[in-house]
């Protein structure tokens, strides 16, 4: 390496990590070469890649004397227009004062169907309330809101992640938007199971050809062949992590139901050779492959039956 460098040692680098305050890497703390004094621990935010030399200013006294002013100034402003907007999101809403999980759940059915124009069925919505509120120590009031997002926001130090930080949109997905389209997406996709649709029919029979006796599920092996057959290469320990999960457990094995919901919604994407990101071009791509339909008349005839005999 071009720059000076201790030999690995674990009690080091644990003194190290200790003394400078380091959760993570990569870190950049700088020093005073004449006394050793610590400068700052949070030069990352210091390197221009413009012109990196002129990080230099910023590791003077008078650099960090601006620096601070900077983000004195930047947390002053944050205090100062996120109340705001807090209020006029949680207003979108519907909340009034403070809400635990039986007030904000049919808010959230309503904001589903004015977002997304779809019913979150009750125990869904209540599902999605229950996992903000959990954010938010169980109850959502703007003023709770404020507090925690001030608290979340500490770091903030610069007017650039101010603007960030109160953007309207940014805000609104962090209260709920964000939390209610995951709801609805999850919604969707087990209504697309249950009801059988076209791509989850074709799933089916993707899962069948690695299923050839029946059995309802993939035990490791069988599983591990589906994986290099669509994704293109093995993942270890996903047959372990979808064990885990409820429909495994209960399964003891993995179930057409778990590859259509969460292999190719949840796992497949941006890990596909063949670059395939949508979960539904991904089983049509798959099905042709591995089922040898095309899509022609009779091949849609077939899905059909097909379709008719998982809902049975």
């Amino acid at each position: 390496m071009p720059w000076h460098a201790f030999p690995w040692s674990e009690k080091d680098n644990k003194i190290l990590r200790d003394r400078y305050g380091v959760q993570g890497i990569p870190a950049l703390v700088v020093l005073s070469r004449e006394t050793g004094a610590m400068i700052t621990d949070s030069a990352r935010e210091d390197i221009q890649m413009e012109e990196p030399r002129a990080s230099f200013k910023s590791w003077t006294p008078e650099g960090q004397r601006k620096k601070q002013e900077v983000a004195a100034a930047a947390q002053g402003l944050l205090r100062q227009k996120l109340p705001g907007i807090i209020e006029q999101e949680l207003d979108g809403l519907g909340l009034v004062g403070e809400a635990g999980a039986s007030e904000l759940t049919p808010l959230l059915r309503a904001a589903a169907m004015e977002l997304h124009h779809f019913t979150l069925k009750h125990e869904q919505a209540t599902s999605t309330a229950e996992s903000i509120l959990r954010q938010f120590g169980g109850k959502l009031s703007a003023q709770i809101a404020v507090d925690h997002l001030l608290e979340a926001f500490r770091d903030c130090s610069t007017l650039e992640e101010v603007r960030e930080y109160t953007d309207s949109g940014f805000i609104g997905d962090v209260l709920y938007r964000g939390a209610v389209s995951r709801a609805v997406k999850d919604a969707r996709m087990e209504k697309e199971w249950d009801e059988q649709s076209e791509d989850a029919t074709k799933c089916g029979h993707i899962f069948r050809v690695f299923d050839p006796e029946g059995a309802g599920v993939l035990k490791r092996e069988q599983f591990n062949r589906l994986i290099v057959s669509t994704i293109g290469s093995e993942l270890e320990g996903l047959y372990e992590h979808m064990l885990q999960l409820d429909e495994g457990k209960q399964n003891n094995g993995i179930g057409p139901a778990q590859i259509y919901k969460f292999v190719y919604h949840a796992v497949a994407p941006g890990r596909r050779q063949d670059g395939l990101e949508d979960p539904k071009q991904m089983i049509r791509a798959d099905y042709d492959k591995l089922c040898g339909v095309q899509s022609t008349p009779s091949a849609q005839r077939r899905t059909q039956v097909l379709a008719s005999h998982l809902k049975t």
